[in-house]
C-alpha cells in the first residue's frame, strides 16, 4: 500500500467517491492505489478467511481484465493507427 501523506488520507477518506469523481484533479497512482487498498481491508476484515480472501482476488483479476478489454486495448488500437503496428524485422 502506498503510504500517503496523513492529510490526503484524510481528505480522500472524507471526500464521497461522487465528489472525487466530479473533481478536474485526477487521482495520481499511490491516491488510487490507496483508496483501492483501504476498500479492499475493510471488506476482507469484516470476515477474515480465505473464502473472502479468494472472492477479493477473483474479483481484482476481473477488474484488470475489464479495464484492459475495455480502455486499454481501445487505446493500443487508436495508437497503432496513428504511429503504425509493430514491423518485425527478420
Amino acid at each position: 500500500m502506498p503510504y500517503i501523506k496523513t492529510e490526503l488520507r484524510t481528505y480522500l477518506l472524507n471526500t464521497t467517491l461522487q465528489d472525487l469523481l466530479k473533481e478536474p484533479k485526477v487521482l495520481q497512482a499511490g491516491e488510487l492505489n490507496f483508496l483501492i487498498s483501504t476498500l479492499l481491508w475493510s471488506v476482507f476484515e469484516s470476515n477474515p478467511c480465505y473464502q473472502k480472501a479468494n472472492e477479493i482476488l477473483g474479483v481484482l483479476s476481473a477488474v484488470t481484465l475489464e479495464f484492459y478489454r475495455r480502455r486499454v486495448a481501445a487505446y493500443e488500437d487508436q495508437k497503432i493507427q496513428e504511429n503504425g503496428d509493430l514491423e518485425l524485422k527478420r
